[in-house]
């Protein structure tokens, strides 16, 4: 995977030992999910996006930036049913700083950091790409779609995602 190919990087040790895993959702449907998040993560002030098969995602409480150059900022949460391997790392959940460009409908990702455990707990690694390429967003039903696409009308209700 490419998300640690440059950049500098941190690793923090959040306490000795991880937390007990969360277990997966029981099933993969709203309903499974939604009593997934409320029994397993802690979200105040995060505002849900999307979902699907591998993870939940959403949107920090501080909402959407806008640039001198017009474009967005916001950080995506990430929290995965199951470990993913990224590097050499197993995460159950990341932090992701994304830099949108809604009129040409393309993204990069400037900073990440990864978190052995959900709730952005445990042992992490961050990594930062200020020189990170643009990427074409295309498919509107994807979970980066539809992140995308809330991103992008957030300037209209006020910069929040909600």
């Amino acid at each position: 995977m490419k998300l640690f190919a440059a950049g500098a990087l941190v690793i923090a040790l959040a306490g000795s030992a991880s937390a007990e895993p969360v277990p997966p959702p029981t099933t993969i449907d709203d309903e499974g999910v939604r009593v997934w998040i409320k029994s397993y993560l802690k979200v105040d002030g995060w505002t849900l996006i999307a979902a699907d098969g591998g993870a939940v995602a959403f949107g920090s409480p501080e909402g959407v930036s806008q640039g001198a150059d017009k474009t967005l900022t916001a950080q995506i949460r990430h929290e995965f049913y199951h470990p993913m391997r990224m590097g050499d790392f197993d995460s159950r959940s990341n932090l992701q700083t994304w830099n949108i460009d809604c009129e040409h409908k393309r993204m990069r990702i400037v900073d990440i950091a990864i978190f052995e455990d959900n709730n952005l707990a445990g042992r992490s690694q961050a990594r930062s790409f200020r020189n990170a390429e643009w990427t074409p967003v295309e498919d509107k039903t994807s979970t980066r779609g539809r992140t995308f696409r809330r991103i992008c009308e957030a300037p209209t209700t006020g910069h929040r995602l909600n």
